[in-house]
């Protein structure tokens, strides 16, 4: 009798003074609170709280028939309006290109009768230069004939001048023509690269001029394309941005992430609710914790990474698990009273698949 006596007072004094454990302990997990991602009437599936649910189980949904899509009107609108002016800008350069090829035909044609024209000029011109050679070796002939005369007696003083005016003359028209000849062939060049000289100035063609602002014209509409085309990219870019944006905010469904128990619901069917709006609140079955309360001189004794072990009251089988949180009453949650509680996660598959959380028991570490 005094052996049980001493071994009853032993037990005590150990359990009092030198076991770290609790008896104040309670089977829980990570509580999960599922919010609204957009605005929305929503519509609950008929789930009792309590009910245990799988990864991606639905929960219900949300439609938003209230959304502004004026920015997406207005968008399309732009879009097609640019799309009608890109359009309106790619036929105008077609037809510059329609119009500059027959620019272009006609100066061709307008330059090679040109070249043709002073080719014949300049054929005439040779002729010129001929008949002008053939004057002037005549007037030669003409003055040393009426100066032998003039040496012999027969002639005047009169011929012989009259003679070496008539040199003189033939010698200025072969002048003459050799120079229209070289400003004929100059003109001939200049015809050949279509370009045209005429008394008044040098010039190309009308045909010509008109190709050549027609090409300008190409340019100038061919940089107006490439920015036109840009803003209407960037326009559909927009539109398409926005529409997605419509898209995930004109319905969600709701579902749970991991594998939970739901708990309460805090919005009923048919209420329109706002983004970030508590829906429900569930527990998290795949991170199941155990709770306990401990006294000062055990909590001093903790540390995190401890291993636990916890076994409910009434028996059954006893969980491992480690310390992942030391709460002291300034750092306790609101709404708990002021006392030291160490938070220790549960490592067990089994306990994961039942979920089986809310009982109380006792923790030994």
């Amino acid at each position: 009798m005094g052996l049980t006596a001493v071994a009853v007072a032993g037990y005590f004094i150990y359990d009092r003074f030198f076991a770290l454990g609790s008896t104040n302990a309670v089977l829980s997990a990570t509580p999960v609170v599922v919010r609204a991602p957009i605005d929305g009437q929503l519509t609950l599936d008929l789930i009792a709280p309590g009910t245990l649910l799988d990864a991606k189980a639905p929960i219900g949904k949300l439609a938003n028939t209230r959304l502004d899509n004026s920015r997406v009107n207005e968008l399309t609108a732009q879009v097609s309006a640019a799309e009608q002016e890109v359009d309106l800008i790619r036929r105008r350069i077609t037809n510059a290109e329609h119009e500059a090829v027959e620019a272009l035909s006609q100066a061709t044609i307008f330059q090679k009768a040109r070249v043709e024209q002073i080719g014949s000029r300049l054929d005439e011109s040779e002729a010129r230069i001929r008949n002008a050679q053939a004057r002037l070796r005549e007037a030669e002939g003409i003055q040393g004939r009426n100066e032998q005369l003039l040496r012999s007696g027969v002639a005047t003083v009169a011929a012989v001048e009259q003679a070496r005016r008539g040199l003189e003359v033939a010698r200025g028209e072969l002048d003459v023509a050799i120079r229209q000849r070289q400003g004929i062939r100059t003109e001939l060049d200049a015809a050949s690269q279509g370009i045209f000289t005429g008394e008044t100035g040098t010039n190309r063609s009308a045909s010509q001029q008109q190709y050549d602002r027609l090409r300008q014209q190409q340019r100038e509409l061919s940089a107006l394309f490439l920015d036109r085309q840009a803003r209407l990219d960037a326009l559909r870019e927009q539109l398409m941005q926005e529409r997605l944006q419509i898209a995930r905010r004109v319905s969600a469904d709701l579902e749970v992430l991991v594998r939970s128990r739901l708990i309460r619901v805090h919005a009923q069917s048919g209420e329109f609710v706002r983004q970030g709006q508590e829906i429900a609140t569930l527990i998290d079955c795949t991170r199941p914790l155990v709770v306990a309360e401990v006294s000062d001189r055990i909590f001093r004794s903790l540390s995190m990474g401890m291993q636990g072990s916890f076994t409910p009251v009434g028996g059954g089988q006893t969980y491992q698990g480690t310390i992942v949180e030391l709460q002291t009453p300034l750092t306790s949650q609101p709404g708990q009273s002021g006392s030291y509680r160490a938070i220790m996660q549960i490592n067990d598959p089994a306990l994961v698949q039942s979920c089986d959380t809310g009982r109380t028991g006792r923790v030994s570490f």
